[in-house]
């Protein structure tokens, strides 16, 4: 017998959109293809709606101390957003607080505290903050024992500033080994100059925020670990990419042959510097910060014709108490915006309005990142395959108002409007844990079927794309 039937299912995978059953069995998807005969203990009729593979959220932050203060999310409170999102597995980082501490020890800290509260599945990326013997061997474990991606800041951030050079031994020793560099690309000196002057000018309001870190500071910091991964042979990944400038740079960087694969974020797609015209502009503040409507522009470009490889989010999300205190001096702002909760229904909402292909959006939400991140038998909807799987209705809105990151940190980066993409049903690993009421009456209700510390680590497989 199996577990569910899901009948009449307008399935879209990232190389093919075509109509099935879907049955499940255990966590897996058993079969796939019209009129599956036997009994479930449940069957679904969609009626045709439409079937994606879960999302993998693969840049969030839950329960991050930075900037003196502390995200408002934590594993539980946070997995639950993303889960109303669409989302049934995430990375999260495991982030020592120097470079004479143990990485291996600060992923086993992470890893029990996600192991006991999250509902969905995770993974880590494990920050390098420096390079030394000790910490290429703990690199070296971590590959052989399922975390296989890295992360490096180039700008001094919170102390976490890795040098050129231990960068270069970072890219060589993980191309070796099977493990990938995650890159936050930006220039350190000079937002680091320019905010000096913005000091001696008084100039500290958080509308003069985006001067610390225009366009080029990206291209250049992308061009310069683009020339490290192209004489190491290394791999990389551009985190939160934000502008033209640095996608172009990753254009030229590949044709050079050098292996690099590029994230952007929803809030670089559908927000743009204008915020910082706002009263509330301080709400926005996030590194890399917000560039031009320009931009906008290019990157959702960039989605379409292939240039870009996914989406995260950097979901960071800070009460909005914490964020006022930037209002008068963008240095006192924790940075960050919220996003895993809204991610695809943006998405959704933005691809059916311009009628764009929603294979490339099964794509970027979900197969690229198990492909790129070593996530196995996630990503797609085939026959063996996890049955993390959302249904979409296309013609059903829901609204921004009553979001879970809205209600825990009291805003929201987005309007208050009604979009189409919320997934009415969503299924981690063979069990519905969400479903949306169908009624007109209850138009905004839900019942969800979660379990704190249910979500599972997923150990990831080493690396050589």
């Amino acid at each position: 017998m199996f577990n569910i039937i899901l009948r009449n299912c307008k399935i879209i995978n990232p190389d093919k959109i075509f109509y099935s059953d879907i049955a499940i069995k255990g966590e897996r998807i058993y079969l796939i293809e019209k009129n599956i005969k036997g009994k479930a203990k449940r069957e679904i009729d969609l009626k045709g709606k439409l079937v994606f593979p879960a999302v993998i959220d693969p840049h969030v932050h839950f329960d991050l101390k930075a900037y003196n203060s502390r995200t408002c999310d934590d594993f539980y409170s946070g997995s639950i957003s993303a889960l109303k999102g669409g989302v049934t597995t995430f990375i999260d980082y495991a982030i020592p607080s120097s470079c004479k501490h143990s990485i291996v020890e600060e992923v086993e800290r992470r890893k029990r505290d996600a192991e006991k509260n999250s509902v969905i599945d995770f993974s880590f990326h494990a920050q390098i903050v420096g390079w030394n013997e000790r910490i290429k061997e703990e690199v070296g474990f971590l590959i052989e024992n399922g975390i296989s991606s890295f992360k490096i800041f180039m700008p001094p951030t919170e102390g976490w500033q890795v040098s050129d050079f231990g960068i270069f031994k970072a890219l060589e020793f993980t191309k070796i080994k099977g493990g990938v560099i995650e890159v936050h690309a930006e220039n350190g000196s000079y937002p680091e100059g320019v905010i000096k002057e913005l000091i001696k000018e008084r100039k500290t309001n958080f509308k003069y925020f985006p001067l610390t870190r225009p366009d080029f500071v990206e291209e250049e910091a992308i061009r310069r670990v683009g020339l490290w991964a192209e004489l190491t042979r290394g791999r990389i990944i551009i985190a939160h990419l934000t502008s033209k400038r640095g996608l172009d740079a990753v254009i030229e960087l590949r044709k050079k042959g050098v292996k690099i694969k590029v994230e952007t974020c929803p809030q670089y797609l559908f927000l743009n510097n204008s915020v910082f015209k706002r009263e509330d502009g301080y709400l926005f503040l996030c590194c890399p910060p917000l560039k031009s409507k320009m931009d906008n522009i290019f990157l959702r470009d960039g989605i379409i014709n292939g240039s870009i490889d996914f989406i995260g989010t950097d979901h960071c999300m800070f009460h909005i108490n914490e964020k006022k205190k930037g209002k008068g001096d963008f240095r006192k702002t924790p940075y960050g915006l919220p996003g895993v909760e809204s991610s695809f229904p943006l998405l959704f909402d933005y691809f059916l309005k311009n009628k764009i292909d929603l294979k490339i959006l099964s794509k970027i939400t979900s197969f690229n990142q198990s492909i790129i991140f070593g996530i196995k038998d996630k990503g797609k909807i085939e026959k063996g395959y996890f049955a993390d799987i959302i249904v979409v209705d296309p013609k059903k809105k829901y609204s921004l108002r009553n979001l879970n990151s809205r209600n825990i940190s009291g805003w929201y980066p987005y309007k208050e409007k009604e979009i189409k993409g919320f997934p009415e049903i969503v299924i981690r690993r063979g069990e519905v844990l969400l479903e949306r009421a169908d009624s007109s009456k209850q138009k905004e209700g839900e019942i969800l079927n979660i379990k704190k510390g249910s979500g599972r680590f997923i150990k990831r497989k080493k690396i050589f794309w």
